[in-house]
């Protein structure tokens, strides 16, 4: 409906779950912002990062790449209502 206000949603974790809520979401016309407190390891690590004692500057280039994961029949049917 036209006059309808648009309600925001707030998500909290940009995980498999998160991501999927925040699509789903967003499919149904809600105005989603999505939040996540891990940096992207997609992305160059900085000079601080590498001298940092946390996970992600222990972390090198060549471990940073995408996350292989199987998904369960439950999985494939909500990736398919997406």
């Amino acid at each position: 409906k036209m006059d309808e206000k648009v309600l925001p949603v707030v998500v909290v974790g940009a995980g498999l779950v998160g991501s999927m809520a925040g699509l789903m979401l967003a499919q149904r016309g809600y105005a989603v912002e999505i939040f996540e407190a891990r940096p992207d390891y997609r992305q160059q690590v900085s000079a601080a990062d590498t001298n940092s004692s946390s996970l992600h500057g222990q972390l090198t280039n060549t471990t940073k790449r995408s996350i292989n994961l199987a998904l369960s029949h439950r999985g494939f049917c909500a990736l398919k209502a997406v």
